[in-house]
């Protein structure tokens, strides 16, 4: 058995990109439909739209995923439509995964245009994030992102050299290898799809991981390459809330992340992520409601005048607050 800090290390690396699992989709009977969209340098990506049927434009929540169908971390209510994306080079998305670095990032901006121009939006988006989903986000901030209007992004890292590769100056090569792997998973699960579409896809899909495995042990030091793969700054200057927990593995991005962020009108909510939240607490979800409600449908439901931060502290150690004992 690993000793404990070895332990929490590979936890850490192995969370960085896998995102909890969704709440209970919404009572009211919903319509899915799937699209194929085609980013500029040709390469197709798989969407799916999902909202109360029949679908009609309403304000759009959307999510970049690296892990396939079905991998939507939250589920608005039924004033919305949500759209998950594959990132490329993952699930059924063609081209090369790159590490979440410039060509998904340059996806980002082409997926929120194409979306906003659809007939089931009403030309304003939000964005959710989770773990990996919300990285994406992070590091696409530097862009201008078409109709979004605001973002939830829980957990999640700020820089994936100081949060994977090598977090306190410690290696962590092997578990950021375990990473690839759950991210190429999906892909695999989902090859008889490509496969049945184009064959040949299925080499990039391959090439893309290999490479991106490879970048990660070429590029040792914090260098340009792992620079592209960090925050870079703002230019949306968009009022975010941001969730996450002090025994979230997690926990750095999201603190820096409001550090940054804060003069936008960012809120942080500290009561669990990964790691999980206290028992009677409902995780946050019900924060993450009122503000997409605030700031897409423009309800006056007092969100701008709670604290900028409220925590959820231990009273006792972790497994004391997962178990209900804490102080808000």
């Amino acid at each position: 058995m690993p000793n404990r800090g070895v332990r929490r290390a590979i936890c850490t690396a192995l969370s960085v990109l896998v995102p909890a699992a969704a709440p209970g989709v919404a009572a009211a009977a919903e319509s899915t439909q799937d699209f194929r969209i085609r980013a500029s340098d040709g390469v197709t990506l798989q969407g799916t739209l999902a909202g109360k049927s029949p679908i009609k434009p309403r304000p759009l929540v959307v999510e970049f995923s690296p892990y396939g169908r079905g991998t939507a971390t939250f589920v608005p209510g039924p004033a919305y439509n949500r759209l998950l994306v594959q990132i490329r080079g993952t699930g059924d998305s063609d081209g090369r995964f790159d590490a979440l670095g410039p060509r998904t990032q340059k996806d980002v901006v082409e997926v929120l245009r194409w979306a906003c121009r659809q007939q089931f939006s009403n030309g304003r988006i939000g964005i959710n994030g989770f773990s990996a989903s919300a990285i994406t986000i992070y590091n696409s901030l530097h862009q201008k992102l078409p109709c979004v209007k605001t973002a939830v992004l829980k957990s999640g890292t700020f820089e994936l050299y100081r949060d994977l590769l090598s977090p306190g100056g410690i290696s962590n090569l092997i578990p950021g290898a375990g990473v690839l792997t759950l991210i190429g998973a999906p892909a695999l699960v989902q090859g008889f799809d490509r496969l049945t579409r184009d064959p040949l896809t299925s080499v990039e899909i391959i090439r893309g991981l290999t490479e991106a495995g490879l970048s990660a042990i070429l590029h040792p030091k914090l260098d340009g390459w792992w620079r592209q793969r960090g925050f870079r700054g703002d230019v949306n200057h968009l009022p975010t809330l941001i969730v996450n927990g002090f025994f979230d593995v997690e926990s750095r991005g999201a603190f820096q992340g409001f550090l940054r962020l804060r003069r936008d009108g960012a809120h942080m909510v500290v009561i669990g992520a990964h790691d999980g939240a206290p028992q009677g607490t409902d995780a946050g979800v019900g924060a993450m409601e009122a503000w997409f409600d605030r700031h897409l449908l423009g309800r006056s439901n007092g969100t701008g005048k709670q604290p900028r931060v409220q925590l959820w502290l231990a009273d006792g150690d972790r497994e004391d607050m997962l178990g209900g004992r804490f102080v808000r």
